[in-house]
């Protein structure tokens, strides 16, 4: 039983982004957000810090699968945060002795709210994959309005409307325009 309640912590850790693979003492890690998830579309860091206690370093890289970085710049990497999905990112060093030691790292890139609003009845809804966990706001010709906030937009007036969607994850999008005419 206790094995059990094991695995379901680490696969819990590892479902959500939690967990880094192989971590070896010879780094950690820290992320601008400081987790191992963002959001579509959003920038994440990630900064290698490398043990002090080994100090006979003769090379360290990066290497991820395809499309996983946007760049590397020595101790640093972008996560390329374009399409939604699990990245898997390895960091590795190389020894004097040629030892290899390296470890790998996965990044959780969550998916934008998949949303649009459309017009009936005189009335401008939010339509969303998740609409009970979305809110949002409404903007008319490109200026924010605190009307009608996370609720239908009701008898609109002629003009342009679209709304900032916020989801459960903190993952923002905008959807499609409306004119209203």
């Amino acid at each position: 039983m206790k094995e059990f309640l094991v695995f379901l912590q680490v696969f819990y850790l590892l479902f959500n982004g939690l967990i880094v693979y192989g971590q070896k003492d010879f780094v950690s890690f820290e992320t601008t957000n400081n987790a191992f998830s963002v959001c579509q579309g959003s920038v994440l860091g990630i900064i290698a810090i490398i043990n002090p206690n080994y100090k006979n370093i003769k090379n360290f890289n990066w290497d991820a699968d395809k499309d996983a970085l946007y760049s590397t710049k020595k101790e640093i990497a972008k996560v390329n945060t374009s399409n939604a999905g699990n990245k898997k990112i390895k960091f590795y060093i190389i020894l004097n002795n040629d030892q290899k030691l390296d470890t790998t790292i996965i990044v959780k890139v969550l998916p934008k709210p998949n949303t649009l609003i459309q017009i009936s009845n005189n009335t401008i809804t939010v339509l969303s994959e998740n609409s009970s966990t979305c809110r949002y706001k409404w903007f008319f010709n490109d200026s924010l309005t605190n009307e009608f906030l996370n609720k239908p937009f009701k008898k609109p007036k002629p003009g342009q409307y679209k709304a900032l969607v916020n989801d459960e994850n903190g993952c923002i999008s905008i959807t499609n325009v409306i004119e209203i005419k």
